[in-house]
Protein backbone atom coordinates (compact mmCIF):
# COMPACT_ATOMS: atom_id res chain seq x y z
CA UNK A 1 0.00 0.00 0.00
CA UNK A 2 1.33 3.52 -0.95
CA UNK A 3 0.10 6.81 1.32
CA UNK A 4 -0.59 9.57 -0.74
CA UNK A 5 1.56 11.25 1.87
CA UNK A 6 4.47 10.12 -0.46
CA UNK A 7 3.45 12.34 -3.75
CA UNK A 8 5.02 15.11 -2.42
CA UNK A 9 8.26 12.75 -1.48
CA UNK A 10 10.64 15.28 -3.01
CA UNK A 11 9.75 17.96 0.01
CA UNK A 12 9.45 15.43 2.36
CA UNK A 13 13.08 13.71 2.02
CA UNK A 14 14.14 17.53 2.78
CA UNK A 15 11.41 17.75 6.00
CA UNK A 16 12.72 14.49 7.15
CA UNK A 17 16.25 15.96 7.35
CA UNK A 18 15.30 18.79 9.60
CA UNK A 19 14.82 16.23 12.32
CA UNK A 20 10.77 16.55 13.41
CA UNK A 21 10.21 17.55 16.26
CA UNK A 22 10.93 14.59 19.45
CA UNK A 23 7.45 14.55 19.91
CA UNK A 24 5.39 14.85 17.51
CA UNK A 25 6.86 12.48 14.33
CA UNK A 26 4.67 11.76 10.68
CA UNK A 27 3.99 7.89 10.17
CA UNK A 28 7.01 6.49 8.98
CA UNK A 29 10.26 8.39 7.18
CA UNK A 30 9.78 8.81 3.96
CA UNK A 31 12.40 7.58 0.72
CA UNK A 32 15.36 9.89 1.22
CA UNK A 33 17.49 11.33 -1.29
CA UNK A 34 20.86 10.92 -1.86
CA UNK A 35 23.56 12.94 -0.26
CA UNK A 36 26.39 14.50 -2.06
CA UNK A 37 29.38 13.21 0.06
CA UNK A 38 30.59 10.01 -1.35
CA UNK A 39 31.49 7.49 1.05
CA UNK A 40 30.56 6.84 4.02
CA UNK A 41 28.75 9.58 6.44
CA UNK A 42 27.65 9.02 10.08
CA UNK A 43 25.37 11.88 11.65
CA UNK A 44 24.30 11.16 15.41
CA UNK A 45 22.03 13.02 16.89
CA UNK A 46 19.89 13.73 20.10
CA UNK A 47 17.05 16.49 21.00
CA UNK A 48 15.86 17.50 24.26
CA UNK A 49 12.32 18.59 24.72
CA UNK A 50 9.80 19.88 26.97
CA UNK A 51 6.21 19.93 26.40
CA UNK A 52 2.53 19.38 27.15
CA UNK A 53 -0.35 17.22 25.76
CA UNK A 54 -3.77 17.60 26.14
CA UNK A 55 -5.10 14.49 25.71
CA UNK A 56 -2.23 11.43 26.88
CA UNK A 57 -5.25 8.59 27.55
CA UNK A 58 -7.01 9.45 23.91
CA UNK A 59 -10.24 9.95 24.90
CA UNK A 60 -12.99 11.54 23.37
CA UNK A 61 -14.40 15.59 23.56
CA UNK A 62 -16.91 14.29 25.64
CA UNK A 63 -15.00 12.85 28.79
CA UNK A 64 -12.38 14.22 31.05
CA UNK A 65 -9.20 14.16 29.39
CA UNK A 66 -5.97 13.68 31.01
CA UNK A 67 -3.81 16.38 30.47
CA UNK A 68 0.19 16.39 31.29
CA UNK A 69 3.45 17.90 31.37
CA UNK A 70 6.60 15.75 29.74
CA UNK A 71 10.24 15.56 29.21
CA UNK A 72 11.09 13.81 25.86
CA UNK A 73 14.54 12.68 24.98
CA UNK A 74 14.90 11.29 21.04
CA UNK A 75 18.41 9.76 20.18
CA UNK A 76 18.49 9.43 16.43
CA UNK A 77 21.66 8.52 13.97
CA UNK A 78 21.57 8.22 10.07
CA UNK A 79 24.28 6.87 8.14
CA UNK A 80 24.83 6.60 4.42
CA UNK A 81 27.22 5.67 1.56
CA UNK A 82 27.42 7.41 -1.06
CA UNK A 83 29.43 5.34 -4.31
CA UNK A 84 29.49 5.90 -7.93
CA UNK A 85 26.60 3.66 -8.82
CA UNK A 86 25.05 2.97 -5.20
CA UNK A 87 23.68 4.51 -2.56
CA UNK A 88 22.88 3.46 0.69
CA UNK A 89 20.63 4.96 3.68
CA UNK A 90 19.55 3.76 7.29
CA UNK A 91 18.13 5.72 10.51
CA UNK A 92 16.91 5.06 13.51
CA UNK A 93 14.79 7.79 15.83
CA UNK A 94 13.83 6.40 19.32
CA UNK A 95 11.40 9.17 21.32
CA UNK A 96 10.94 8.92 25.01
CA UNK A 97 8.13 10.48 26.48
CA UNK A 98 8.34 11.03 30.04
CA UNK A 99 5.28 12.46 32.18
CA UNK A 100 6.05 14.59 35.08
CA UNK A 101 2.78 13.66 36.92
CA UNK A 102 1.47 10.48 34.72
CA UNK A 103 4.39 7.99 35.18
CA UNK A 104 2.19 5.45 34.26
CA UNK A 105 1.84 6.42 30.52
CA UNK A 106 4.98 6.94 29.56
CA UNK A 107 5.61 6.09 26.03
CA UNK A 108 8.40 4.64 23.91
CA UNK A 109 8.19 5.70 19.79
CA UNK A 110 10.71 3.84 17.84
CA UNK A 111 11.51 4.73 14.08
CA UNK A 112 13.89 2.64 11.66
CA UNK A 113 14.24 3.81 7.85
CA UNK A 114 16.31 1.92 4.88
CA UNK A 115 16.95 3.20 1.37
CA UNK A 116 19.03 1.92 -1.50
CA UNK A 117 20.05 3.14 -4.68
CA UNK A 118 21.85 1.12 -7.35
CA UNK A 119 22.79 1.71 -10.77
CA UNK A 120 22.44 -1.55 -12.61
CA UNK A 121 23.22 -0.37 -16.36
CA UNK A 122 22.50 2.98 -17.78
CA UNK A 123 19.47 2.64 -18.42
CA UNK A 124 17.94 0.85 -15.09
CA UNK A 125 17.98 1.78 -11.81
CA UNK A 126 16.99 -0.25 -8.75
CA UNK A 127 15.23 1.46 -5.87
CA UNK A 128 15.38 -0.58 -2.40
CA UNK A 129 13.37 1.03 0.89
CA UNK A 130 11.38 -0.08 4.04
CA UNK A 131 10.68 1.71 6.83
CA UNK A 132 8.96 0.50 10.23
CA UNK A 133 7.44 2.61 12.89
CA UNK A 134 6.46 1.18 17.19
CA UNK A 135 4.57 3.59 18.50
CA UNK A 136 1.85 3.90 21.78
CA UNK A 137 -0.90 5.77 20.05
CA UNK A 138 -2.97 4.77 16.53
CA UNK A 139 -3.37 8.11 15.35
CA UNK A 140 0.81 7.99 15.19
CA UNK A 141 0.52 5.67 12.04
CA UNK A 142 -1.62 7.79 9.64
CA UNK A 143 -4.07 5.18 8.67
CA UNK A 144 -7.31 6.49 7.26
CA UNK A 145 -9.99 4.07 9.02
CA UNK A 146 -8.16 3.96 12.44
CA UNK A 147 -10.49 4.65 15.32
CA UNK A 148 -8.07 7.01 17.36
CA UNK A 149 -7.27 5.24 20.41
CA UNK A 150 -4.35 4.49 22.83
CA UNK A 151 -3.39 1.41 22.15
CA UNK A 152 0.35 0.33 20.94
CA UNK A 153 0.40 0.04 17.36
CA UNK A 154 2.97 -1.28 14.70
CA UNK A 155 3.57 -0.43 11.12
CA UNK A 156 5.82 -1.66 8.71
CA UNK A 157 6.34 -0.46 4.93
CA UNK A 158 8.27 -1.93 2.16
CA UNK A 159 8.72 -1.25 -0.95
CA UNK A 160 11.10 -2.54 -4.83
CA UNK A 161 11.16 -0.30 -7.62
CA UNK A 162 12.79 -0.68 -10.98
CA UNK A 163 13.20 1.90 -13.62
CA UNK A 164 14.18 0.93 -17.06
CA UNK A 165 14.78 4.10 -19.82
CA UNK A 166 13.53 2.67 -23.33
CA UNK A 167 14.90 5.74 -25.24
CA UNK A 168 15.86 9.07 -24.46
CA UNK A 169 12.67 10.19 -24.17
CA UNK A 170 10.30 6.99 -22.36
CA UNK A 171 10.43 4.95 -19.19
CA UNK A 172 9.03 2.36 -17.57
CA UNK A 173 8.51 1.75 -14.13
CA UNK A 174 7.85 -1.85 -12.07
CA UNK A 175 7.22 -1.66 -8.68
CA UNK A 176 6.38 -3.96 -5.31
CA UNK A 177 5.40 -3.08 -1.52
CA UNK A 178 4.66 -4.57 1.14
CA UNK A 179 2.58 -3.06 4.33
CA UNK A 180 2.49 -5.15 7.27
CA UNK A 181 -0.05 -3.24 10.22
CA UNK A 182 -0.46 -4.71 14.11
CA UNK A 183 -1.92 -3.96 17.28
CA UNK A 184 -1.54 -4.66 20.85
CA UNK A 185 -3.13 -8.15 21.79
CA UNK A 186 -3.66 -7.51 25.15
CA UNK A 187 -5.01 -4.20 24.84
CA UNK A 188 -9.22 -3.36 25.66
CA UNK A 189 -9.25 -2.78 21.62
CA UNK A 190 -8.06 -5.73 20.65
CA UNK A 191 -11.14 -7.05 19.15
CA UNK A 192 -11.75 -3.27 17.17
CA UNK A 193 -8.62 -3.35 15.83
CA UNK A 194 -7.86 -5.77 12.98
CA UNK A 195 -4.42 -5.19 11.10
CA UNK A 196 -2.94 -7.27 8.89
CA UNK A 197 -1.04 -7.37 5.35
CA UNK A 198 -0.99 -6.34 1.84
CA UNK A 199 0.80 -6.86 -1.59
CA UNK A 200 0.77 -4.06 -4.02
CA UNK A 201 2.06 -4.92 -7.76
CA UNK A 202 2.31 -2.01 -10.41
CA UNK A 203 3.76 -0.53 -13.00
CA UNK A 204 3.53 2.53 -15.90
CA UNK A 205 4.76 3.80 -18.94
CA UNK A 206 6.00 7.77 -19.37
CA UNK A 207 6.88 9.23 -22.78
CA UNK A 208 8.23 12.75 -22.39
CA UNK A 209 6.32 15.10 -24.62
CA UNK A 210 7.98 17.92 -25.27
CA UNK A 211 10.44 20.39 -23.32
CA UNK A 212 7.85 20.62 -20.40
CA UNK A 213 5.46 18.35 -20.61
CA UNK A 214 5.07 14.31 -20.30
CA UNK A 215 2.32 11.56 -21.04
CA UNK A 216 2.11 8.42 -19.54
CA UNK A 217 -0.57 5.49 -18.37
CA UNK A 218 0.42 3.28 -15.21
CA UNK A 219 -1.67 0.19 -13.27
CA UNK A 220 -1.89 -1.53 -10.27
CA UNK A 221 -3.23 -4.65 -7.80
CA UNK A 222 -3.11 -5.09 -4.37
CA UNK A 223 -4.34 -7.78 -2.50
CA UNK A 224 -4.92 -7.67 1.14
CA UNK A 225 -5.65 -9.94 3.95
CA UNK A 226 -7.02 -8.78 7.29
CA UNK A 227 -6.24 -10.35 10.38
CA UNK A 228 -8.53 -12.92 11.88
CA UNK A 229 -10.85 -12.58 8.83
CA UNK A 230 -9.26 -15.25 6.97
CA UNK A 231 -10.33 -13.88 3.41
CA UNK A 232 -8.26 -11.07 1.47
CA UNK A 233 -9.51 -7.88 -0.44
CA UNK A 234 -8.28 -7.22 -4.26
CA UNK A 235 -7.88 -3.40 -5.41
CA UNK A 236 -7.89 -3.14 -9.14
CA UNK A 237 -6.89 0.82 -10.64
CA UNK A 238 -6.32 2.24 -13.82
CA UNK A 239 -4.74 5.49 -14.35
CA UNK A 240 -3.43 8.25 -17.25
CA UNK A 241 -0.99 10.42 -15.80
CA UNK A 242 0.40 13.87 -17.04
CA UNK A 243 2.74 16.46 -16.02
CA UNK A 244 3.71 19.67 -16.27
CA UNK A 245 6.46 21.71 -15.61
CA UNK A 246 4.89 25.47 -15.48
CA UNK A 247 8.11 27.18 -15.00
CA UNK A 248 11.49 26.78 -13.69
CA UNK A 249 9.58 26.63 -10.21
CA UNK A 250 6.40 24.84 -10.58
CA UNK A 251 5.57 21.77 -11.17
CA UNK A 252 2.29 19.94 -11.70
CA UNK A 253 1.18 16.04 -12.51
CA UNK A 254 -2.33 14.64 -12.02
CA UNK A 255 -3.36 10.86 -12.37
CA UNK A 256 -6.94 10.12 -13.28
CA UNK A 257 -8.58 6.89 -13.74
CA UNK A 258 -10.82 4.32 -12.46
CA UNK A 259 -10.29 1.61 -9.20
CA UNK A 260 -12.40 -1.45 -8.37
CA UNK A 261 -12.81 -3.79 -5.38
CA UNK A 262 -13.59 -7.03 -5.25
CA UNK A 263 -16.44 -8.87 -3.32
CA UNK A 264 -16.17 -10.32 -0.21
CA UNK A 265 -18.33 -11.06 2.93
CA UNK A 266 -17.88 -7.70 4.30
CA UNK A 267 -18.46 -5.68 1.71
CA UNK A 268 -19.94 -5.56 -1.79
CA UNK A 269 -17.82 -5.31 -5.75
CA UNK A 270 -16.87 -1.47 -6.27
CA UNK A 271 -16.17 0.44 -9.31
CA UNK A 272 -15.42 4.19 -8.95
CA UNK A 273 -13.13 7.06 -10.20
CA UNK A 274 -10.13 7.84 -8.63
CA UNK A 275 -7.44 10.39 -9.00
CA UNK A 276 -4.14 11.84 -7.90
CA UNK A 277 -3.33 15.69 -8.33
CA UNK A 278 -0.58 17.35 -6.96
CA UNK A 279 2.11 20.63 -7.20
CA UNK A 280 5.53 21.44 -6.15
CA UNK A 281 6.46 24.88 -5.77
CA UNK A 282 10.02 25.73 -5.64
CA UNK A 283 11.39 29.00 -3.47
CA UNK A 284 14.58 30.13 -3.43
CA UNK A 285 14.84 28.75 0.23
CA UNK A 286 11.49 26.72 0.38
CA UNK A 287 9.84 24.14 -0.99
CA UNK A 288 6.07 24.09 -0.97
CA UNK A 289 3.47 20.89 -2.25
CA UNK A 290 0.13 19.56 -2.24
CA UNK A 291 -1.70 17.05 -3.31
CA UNK A 292 -5.13 16.04 -3.67
CA UNK A 293 -6.38 11.91 -3.90
CA UNK A 294 -8.80 9.49 -3.92
CA UNK A 295 -9.59 5.60 -4.19
CA UNK A 296 -9.76 2.49 -2.37
CA UNK A 297 -7.44 1.26 0.24
CA UNK A 298 -7.50 -1.37 2.60
CA UNK A 299 -9.12 -0.65 6.22
CA UNK A 300 -6.75 -2.02 8.36
CA UNK A 301 -9.00 -1.49 11.70
CA UNK A 302 -12.35 -2.36 10.53
CA UNK A 303 -11.50 -5.19 7.59
CA UNK A 304 -12.63 -4.83 4.07
CA UNK A 305 -12.06 -1.60 2.31
CA UNK A 306 -12.90 2.58 2.01
CA UNK A 307 -12.94 4.63 -0.27
CA UNK A 308 -10.46 7.04 0.95
CA UNK A 309 -9.88 10.89 0.13
CA UNK A 310 -7.16 12.98 1.18
CA UNK A 311 -5.58 15.94 0.99
CA UNK A 312 -1.73 16.74 2.25
CA UNK A 313 0.18 19.98 2.38
CA UNK A 314 3.80 20.29 3.15
CA UNK A 315 6.15 23.64 3.68
CA UNK A 316 9.87 22.75 3.65
CA UNK A 317 12.57 25.21 4.40
CA UNK A 318 15.71 23.18 4.45
CA UNK A 319 18.07 24.08 7.67
CA UNK A 320 21.25 24.06 5.62
CA UNK A 321 20.08 26.79 3.54
CA UNK A 322 18.08 28.80 6.61
CA UNK A 323 19.62 30.26 9.79
CA UNK A 324 16.07 30.52 10.96
CA UNK A 325 13.16 28.28 9.22
CA UNK A 326 9.78 26.85 9.05
CA UNK A 327 8.63 23.42 8.86
CA UNK A 328 5.33 22.23 8.47
CA UNK A 329 2.76 19.68 7.36
CA UNK A 330 -0.57 19.10 7.19
CA UNK A 331 -2.77 15.93 6.01
CA UNK A 332 -6.70 15.63 5.89
CA UNK A 333 -8.45 12.42 4.67
CA UNK A 334 -12.19 11.14 4.94
CA UNK A 335 -12.90 7.43 4.87
CA UNK A 336 -16.23 6.21 3.70
CA UNK A 337 -16.98 2.29 4.31
CA UNK A 338 -17.94 0.09 1.84
CA UNK A 339 -20.44 -1.57 4.93
CA UNK A 340 -23.41 0.18 5.43
CA UNK A 341 -22.99 -0.28 9.19
CA UNK A 342 -19.72 1.46 9.78
CA UNK A 343 -19.58 5.35 9.58
CA UNK A 344 -18.00 7.71 7.95
CA UNK A 345 -14.44 9.35 9.94
CA UNK A 346 -12.69 12.54 8.74
CA UNK A 347 -9.35 12.72 10.65
CA UNK A 348 -6.64 15.65 10.40
CA UNK A 349 -2.87 16.01 11.14
CA UNK A 350 -0.87 19.28 11.81
CA UNK A 351 2.50 19.16 12.16
CA UNK A 352 4.66 22.19 12.24
CA UNK A 353 7.86 24.07 13.99
CA UNK A 354 9.75 27.09 14.09
CA UNK A 355 13.99 26.58 14.39
CA UNK A 356 16.90 28.41 15.07
CA UNK A 357 20.45 27.88 14.51
CA UNK A 358 22.17 28.93 17.16
CA UNK A 359 25.33 26.90 15.82
CA UNK A 360 26.03 25.16 13.28
CA UNK A 361 25.60 21.69 15.28
CA UNK A 362 23.05 23.31 17.91
CA UNK A 363 19.38 24.04 17.14
CA UNK A 364 16.43 25.28 19.19
CA UNK A 365 12.95 24.91 17.73
CA UNK A 366 9.55 25.62 18.89
CA UNK A 367 6.87 22.93 18.11
CA UNK A 368 3.05 22.47 17.46
CA UNK A 369 1.19 19.25 16.65
CA UNK A 370 -2.42 17.98 16.06
CA UNK A 371 -4.08 15.43 15.67
CA UNK A 372 -8.17 15.32 15.48
CA UNK A 373 -10.42 12.70 14.23
CA UNK A 374 -14.89 12.91 13.71
CA UNK A 375 -16.48 9.80 13.43
CA UNK A 376 -19.73 11.84 12.94
CA UNK A 377 -21.32 9.91 15.95
CA UNK A 378 -22.12 10.65 19.63
CA UNK A 379 -19.01 10.27 21.18
CA UNK A 380 -16.68 9.82 18.09
CA UNK A 381 -14.83 13.46 18.59
CA UNK A 382 -11.10 12.68 19.55
CA UNK A 383 -8.86 15.97 19.40
CA UNK A 384 -4.76 15.69 20.99
CA UNK A 385 -2.57 18.56 20.86
CA UNK A 386 1.38 18.76 21.78
CA UNK A 387 2.99 21.94 22.29
CA UNK A 388 6.63 22.12 23.38
CA UNK A 389 10.14 23.16 23.08
CA UNK A 390 13.47 21.10 22.22
CA UNK A 391 17.25 21.72 21.81
CA UNK A 392 18.35 19.74 18.81
CA UNK A 393 22.38 18.90 18.39
CA UNK A 394 24.00 16.85 15.55
CA UNK A 395 27.16 16.19 14.24
CA UNK A 396 27.77 14.99 10.63
CA UNK A 397 31.39 12.77 10.26
CA UNK A 398 33.02 11.80 7.69
CA UNK A 399 34.43 8.03 7.89
CA UNK A 400 37.46 7.06 5.75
Amino acid sequence: MRTPWRLAAPVLAALATAAPPASAQFQLQEVREPGQTPGWTLTPAIALASGWDSNVSMVGVDEQATTGSMGVISPSIEAEYLAKKHWFGVGYTGSFALYYQLEGLNTFDQYLRMDTRHLLSKRVTLHLHDSFAAVPTTDAIMLSDLPFVRTGSRMNDAGASLSVALDAHTKATANYGFTWVAFDERSPYAGLLRGGTAHAFGGGVQRQMGPRWSLGGSASYERSLMARLGQGVGIIQGFGTASYEATRTLSLSASFGIAHVGATSRNTARTGPAWNVSAVKRFPRATLSGAWSRSFVPAFGLGGSIQNEQIDVVLAMPVASNRLYWQAGLSWRRHDPLLAEELTRHALWLQTFVGYAVHRRVRLEAFYARSQQDSLRPGGKVHRDRVGVQVVTSRPMRIK
